[in-house]
């Protein structure tokens, strides 16, 4: 966050290379967590996605909105893994 502070271009070339890399990620681990992964996808903008983008970065237009959402994997407390 000190790269908004001091360069906000920079800032947001390393917040957009950031999302890039989850939307590789989720589209290589979507065979594995098909849901997941589409919600995943869906939470960073992108409605529809194939195999093949996986290995194209500049897939998410600039200035893709991102809105708070609800984690993909709930915690699990600790309580209910010792019983």
């Amino acid at each position: 966050w000190k790269e908004v502070k001091t360069d906000l271009n920079a800032a947001a070339e390393t917040l957009y290379t950031s999302l890039e890399c989850v939307r590789i990620a989720a589209i290589l681990l979507s065979p594995v967590m098909p849901q997941k992964m589409q919600l995943l996808l869906s939470q960073i903008g992108i409605k529809e996605s194939k195999f093949s983008q996986a290995t194209t970065i500049g897939i998410l237009p600039a200035g893709t909105a991102i809105h708070k959402a609800d984690a993909l994997f709930p915690r699990i407390e600790a309580s209910i893994l010792t019983q």
